[in-house]
C-alpha cells in the first residue's frame, strides 16, 4: 500500500526537519493527513518515555486489541496511532486509518467510555500532546488549607478594597511597568478577572528583586534563579512564523534586556495570556531536557496547542540565536512535558493559581494547595506588590498604613 504524500511544511524552508517541535503532529492531524513515519527526534523521545518512572504508567489490559494482533494499543489523537504499549521500545511507524466503519466506531465508543471511567476514577485524561510526559503530583493536600496571610495583610487589604471608589492613583512601578490601585485590587477581588497589568507587575517584582539581591550577594546556592518574560515580550514570542532575525526579537532574551546571562538560569517562565486565561510554559533549563507545561483551569487545554506550539518554537529559536556556545544543554532537543497542578473551580481563579506557581515552582511539580488557599493568595499578593519597597511610586494609603502597624515603608 502506498504511503501517502507527507503533508506540507509550515516553518521556513532555512530550518530542518529536528527543529520543528514534535507535536507538529498534533496541527497535521487538523488537515486530515498522516505522516508516513516519525522522525528521528520524535523516535528519541519515544524512547526515553519507555523508561521513565514519572510517567502515570495506566494498566494495559483494559485497552482494545487488533483482531489480529495481541499486543494492546494505546488511542492517540486522529489520524489513529497505535502504539505496542508492553515494549520498553515503542513502535516507530503511523498506523493507517481504518477502513472498517463497525471496527472504527466500536473504537471510539470504547474511547469515549475510557475516558468516562477515568473521569469517575478521578484520573487524568490522556493528553492531547501524545510525545509529552505528565508529571503526576499527589494530592494529599487536597481541600486542606496550607497558606495563611498574617493579620496585616488581612487588614491591608480590607483597606483597599474599602477605598476603592476613591481609588486612581498608581501604586506599583518598576521602570516602564506600572499599575494604579484600582485595577490591582479590582483584579485580586473574589470573582473578578486578573488584569494582565497586575501580573506583569508582579513578574517585575520578582525578577527585580532577584536582581538586587544578586548584586548584593545574598542569594544563596540553593537558591533557583529564575527569569519571567513580560508581557509585550511574550505578545512577539506567540507570533506565529516570526522573523527570528528581527531586531527587535533578537534582543528579547539578551543579557541587555534581562540583568543576565539566561543560560545559567534555572527557569524562564513564559505565561501566556489569550481570552482571558492564562496557560503557563516553563523553559526546565535545569532539566535540561523540558519545557514544562502548567495550566490551573485545564478545561480548554486544546485550544492553547498552536500557543504552546508557537511559543516553544520561537523561544528555542531565539535563545540559540543569542547563546550560541551555551554547552550545558541543547535548546533544540528541548521537548514537552505536562506537570499537574492544583485545579480551581473557577476560569477568573487561574490568574492567582499562576501568581503562586511563579512564587514557588521548582522544577519537580507544584506545592500543595488549592481553592480554600485563594483568599489568602489574594491578601499575601495586595500587599506585597502594593508595599514593595523598590517601587518607584510612593502613595499616602500605603506609608500611614505600614507606619501605623510597624511594618516596613519605602525605601
Amino acid at each position: 500500500m502506498s504511503q501517502p504524500a507527507p503533508p506540507p511544511n509550515s516553518f521556513p524552508a532555512n530550518y530542518t526537519e529536528d527543529d520543528i517541535p514534535s507535536f507538529n503532529a498534533i496541527t497535521d492531524a487538523l488537515q486530515d493527513t498522516v505522516p508516513p513515519c516519525m522522525t528521528s527526534y520524535q523516535t528519541s523521545i519515544y524512547s526515553h518515555l519507555g523508561s521513565s518512572s514519572k510517567l502515570d504508567k495506566p494498566e494495559t489490559h483494559t485497552y482494545p486489541r487488533f483482531f489480529n494482533a495481541n499486543t494492546p494499543f494505546l488511542y492517540s489523537n486522529s489520524p489513529l496511532r497505535p502504539f505496542k504499549i508492553n515494549s520498553p521500545q515503542q513502535e516507530i511507524s503511523f498506523g493507517n486509518p481504518l477502513n472498517d466503519p463497525a471496527l472504527l466506531k466500536m473504537m471510539e465508543e470504547f474511547e469515549v467510555k475510557s475516558k468516562s471511567n477515568q473521569i469517575d476514577a478521578g484520573k487524568k485524561q490522556f493528553q492531547n500532546f501524545s510525545s509529552a510526559k505528565i508529571i503526576q503530583q499527589p494530592n494529599y493536600l487536597q481541600f486542606q488549607q496550607v497558606i495563611f496571610s498574617t493579620p496585616v495583610q488581612v487588614e491591608f487589604y480590607k483597606t483597599m478594597t474599602a477605598a476603592l471608589p476613591v481609588l486612581d492613583s498608581r501604586i506599583f512601578q518598576v521602570n516602564e511597568v506600572w499599575v494604579d490601585q484600582k485595577t490591582l485590587t479590582i483584579s485580586l477581588r473574589p470573582g473578578c478577572w486578573m488584569n494582565p497589568h497586575s501580573l506583569d507587575c508582579y513578574s517585575k517584582m520578582l525578577n527585580t528583586h532577584q536582581l538586587i539581591r544578586s548584586r548584593q550577594g545574598l542569594i544563596p546556592n540553593t537558591d533557583v534563579i529564575r527569569n519571567i518574560v513580560h508581557r509585550e515580550d511574550m505578545a512577539i514570542l506567540m507570533r506565529p512564523m516570526l522573523d527570528h532575525s528581527d531586531p527587535i526579537c533578537i534582543h528579547i532574551l539578551s543579557e541587555a534586556r534581562v540583568g543576565f546571562r539566561l543560560e545559567i538560569a534555572n527557569f524562564v517562565h513564559l505565561p501566556c495570556f489569550d481570552d482571558k486565561q492564562w496557560i503557563l510554559i516553563t523553559a526546565n533549563l535545569q532539566s535540561g531536557r523540558f519545557f514544562d507545561i502548567m495550566y490551573p483551569d485545564g478545561s480548554g487545554q486544546d485550544r492553547f496547542t498552536t500557543i504552546i506550539s508557537t511559543v516553544c518554537y520561537n523561544f528555542k529559536s531565539l535563545f540559540a540565536l543569542t547563546y550560541p556556545n551555551c554547552n550545558a544543554f541543547s535548546i533544540k532537543d528541548f521537548d514537552y512535558r505536562f506537570i499537574v497542578v492544583p485545579r480551581n473551580h473557577f476560569r477568573y481563579n487561574t490568574s492567582v493559581f499562576l501568581l503562586q506557581i511563579l512564587k514557588t515552582y521548582r522544577g519537580m511539580g507544584v506545592l500543595g494547595f488549592s481553592t480554600v488557599d485563594l483568599q489568602a493568595m489574594r491578601e499575601i499578593f495586595l500587599y506585597e506588590i502594593a508595599t514593595y519597597q523598590n517601587s518607584e511610586v510612593q502613595l499616602p494609603v500605603v506609608r500611614p498604613f505600614l507606619q501605623n502597624h510597624g511594618s516596613r515603608s519605602f525605601k
